[in-house]
């Protein structure tokens, strides 16, 4: 679920970034703004996976025993 949000944030601030853009009649920046931000939203998506992941896995040590 909180994926599908993060989705959504980033198509939002993809597109209020290429609105500000045309606004200020420089679309390119504002399509590089957007992909800035989706970009962000994802870092902040695996940021956030790792934060919550369970403790052990791969880098636990060895072989119990």
């Amino acid at each position: 679920m909180r994926y599908i949000l993060f989705g959504i944030l980033a198509v939002a601030v993809f597109l209020a970034a290429l609105l500000l853009g045309a606004a200020l009649g420089v679309l390119f920046t504002g399509i590089v703004i957007g992909i800035l931000g989706i970009l962000f939203v994802a870092a902040l998506a695996w940021l956030s996976r790792k934060a919550f992941a369970p403790k052990g896995g791969e880098d636990s040590g060895g072989e119990a025993g």
